[in-house]
């Protein structure tokens, strides 16, 4: 009991909940007209991340009734202007009301392709006081649904890192080619308001865009989202993130291609965060052998400019990549991560060994990882059209008779992207760091000192750059592992910091209220007494 009340609040439990919501628009003289249904469930932090319409989940009976319900809200309240009812649906076909939204929400895109009208000129048009046409009714609307829509949201934040936000400004933007703002002919719409040079800060919502994409199915649909996401290209400055990544992952989840997504699919099927997309063997193969056909064009260019390469060595490979006559082929090493050993002296990254040899008027790309056997076979990539401009972001290639879109960056700042510091493919959302050396390079490599490794375990630093807005403790404190130690705030959302371990409170850093950059020292502990005795001395 509480408050001096005795009475039991129940809430129905709802199995396997979807959120499906009612676009409606509603004129002046009473009219309601009812719109597909839009799927909503997919979603982080209680925040949409994909939305599509229709909904694989419900019948034609069901979304009659919903939409029903919802005229009937609009009408009982003598609701004027576009506006979205959003409802709680079972896995049994039941269905409970949530809210009503009085306005354009943002997923509206999905259902202008699914319909064929353009909501905004319709919401302006009833501002005007002027009528829906009296061909545009709800039951012409649902007998005629065009195909399928999907929408993903574009945001500026790190899935790596529990979705935080990230700012910075965006060095190379470039929307898939061929899409338009607002043209339902075209199969893919981007919904954007930035540009390359465009600053992304922490004082407003971070997102980036809609990224929309319509199809004849479901299937269809999502395969194009996934080539307009493979041809996006979003690349920022040092520490900037989006999420493109973790939308393509979704895309090619086995789940949600069944439509098999409830309110909690994220969190199900993501319960220790995103961890980067997983290639298959196929995939794998194709991103070492992309990587290694890249630094032979390149190395190709260089010997054809000054004759050397740019670390003013002989060491490209004699063989030209579109040398018909070089039988023995172009030996690469290709790593994937960084080269060289650990402390431990285990390989930092996975390497292989590749070869491009012309083969019957075509390239191939044997490709054998370089921890198997000795005896072991090496795969064969056959390479069919083979497109990229040097240094281009984007780049398309045929391996094996599959279309591949790949994107190449070089780290930010480092211009040139040479072998010593590599650079990075994206491959079906996958974000790979690449060093590809030649065979020489590869066994000196061997020879180096590895990196030292930093202990941050007794370091609390900010993750996002933002505003300290409390800070929950001070020196000399004991404190637990997980515990408070402060809350941020950026771009409109509060996020908890909990110590990394338990242990005593060293030194603040920083003061409630004060702006804090990414990777900003915020609080240091130690271990034991004697540590902060030792730390207070210095």
């Amino acid at each position: 009991m509480s408050f001096g009340d005795d009475r039991l609040f129940i809430e129905k439990f709802i199995e396997e909940p979807h959120h499906i919501e009612i676009q409606l628009l509603a004129d002046h003289d009473g009219k309601v007209v009812c719109f597909p249904e839009r799927e909503c469930s997919v979603q982080r932090r209680n925040q949409k991340v994909l939305e599509e319409s229709p909904s694989a989940l419900l019948t034609p009976e069901v979304r009659s009734e919903m939409c029903r319900q919802a005229a009937m809200l609009a009408t009982a309240v003598n609701y004027r202007s576009a506006g979205t009812v959003e409802f709680l649906a079972d896995k049994h076909g039941n269905f409970y009301f949530l809210e009503m939204n009085t306005r354009l929400q943002v997923e509206h895109p999905v259902t202008e392709y699914v319909s064929g009208v353009d909501l905004v000129e319709h919401m302006l048009k009833i501002a005007g006081k002027q009528p829906l046409p009296a061909d545009l009714t709800t039951e012409s609307i649902a007998k005629n649904i065009k195909g399928w829509a999907l929408e993903a949201r574009v945001y500026a934040e790190d899935p790596f890192r529990g979705f935080l936000p990230s700012t910075g400004s965006l060095l190379d933007y470039r929307e898939p080619e061929g899409c338009t703002a607002f043209n339902l002919e075209s199969n893919v719409r981007v919904d954007s308001g930035v540009r390359e040079g465009t600053e992304i800060s922490t004082y407003y919502d971070p997102m980036i865009s809609k990224l929309v994409t319509h199809g004849a199915t479901r299937d269809e649909c999502i395969d194009r989202m996934s080539d307009a996401l493979n041809r996006y290209v979003i690349l920022g400055t040092a520490g900037f993130a989006h999420n493109a990544s973790f939308l393509a992952d979704l895309c090619r989840h086995p789940r949600f291609r069944r439509a098999e997504t409830p309110t909690s699919f994220i969190e199900e099927e993501y319960p220790d965060g995103f961890q980067g997309v997983q290639l298959d063997e196929q995939e794998t193969l194709h991103a070492v052998a992309t990587a290694a056909m890249i630094q032979a064009t390149r190395a190709e260019r260089e010997v054809m400019q000054v004759g050397t390469s740019s670390d003013g060595y002989n060491s490209a490979p004699e063989a030209s990549l579109f040398d018909a006559g070089a039988g023995g082929g172009d030996e690469w090493v290709v790593v994937q991560g960084l080269p060289g050993n650990d402390e431990a002296g285990e390989p930092n990254g996975t390497a292989y060994h590749t070869r491009i040899i012309d083969e019957d008027g075509g390239l191939v790309v044997e490709v054998r990882a370089m921890a198997a056997d000795a005896g072991a076979v090496a795969a064969r990539v056959r390479v069919g059209d083979y497109s990229w401009q040097l240094e281009q972001p984007l780049l398309e290639v045929e391996m094996d008779g599959v279309a591949r879109v790949v994107q190449y960056h070089t780290p930010t700042g480092t211009g040139g992207g040479t072998r010593a510091c590599g650079f990075n493919l994206g491959l079906c959302g996958a974000v790979l760091p690449m060093n590809v050396l030649t065979p020489k390079e590869h066994e000196l490599y061997q020879h180096m000192l590895a990196p030292e490794v930093v202990d941050t375990a007794n370091f609390v630093h900010s993750p996002m750059p933002g505003v300290l807005v409390s800070l929950s403790v001070e020196p000399g404190q004991h404190i637990e592992n997980g515990q408070e130690i402060c809350v941020m705030e950026a771009m409109k959302m509060q996020n908890v910091l909990r110590s990394p371990r338990a242990g005593i409170v060293a030194e603040c850093h920083a003061v409630a209220g004060q702006k804090l950059d990414v990777d900003q020292l915020i609080v240091s502990l130690v271990s034991e007494e004697a540590d902060l005795n030792e730390e207070l001395a210095a």
